[in-house]
């Protein structure tokens, strides 16, 4: 695919979702829709233990991989023997 029909395949699919958003918000009830319209602007509010379960489940499960990673690249970057390498010693891997 070439790259200027990606990027206008990915802008039409983003206006699309867009007006589906603004209709559900047009014909949905006023409650609904206010919540919404917070969810959209990234609020909190009104966020209960409920939506707090799943969200600590993906943290905790994504969490040891990151610190193994950060204590990797602390240790790699300074050592007493020799200068600290580059940023890019403590990138994450590629998976090209």
């Amino acid at each position: 695919m070439q790259p200027s029909r990606f990027v206008l395949t990915g802008v039409g699919i983003g206006v699309a979702l867009s007006a589906a958003v603004q209709l559900y918000l047009t014909d949905s009830e006023l409650a609904a829709a206010e919540q919404v319209k917070l969810w959209l602007t990234g609020s909190l509010n009104g966020r209960g233990w409920e939506q707090a379960g799943p969200l600590a489940r993906v943290l905790l499960s994504r969490c040891p991989p990151w610190c193994g990673r950060a204590e990797r690249c602390a240790r790699s970057a300074w050592t007493p023997t020799r200068p600290p390498r580059s940023a890019s010693a403590c990138s994450a891997p590629s998976s090209a």
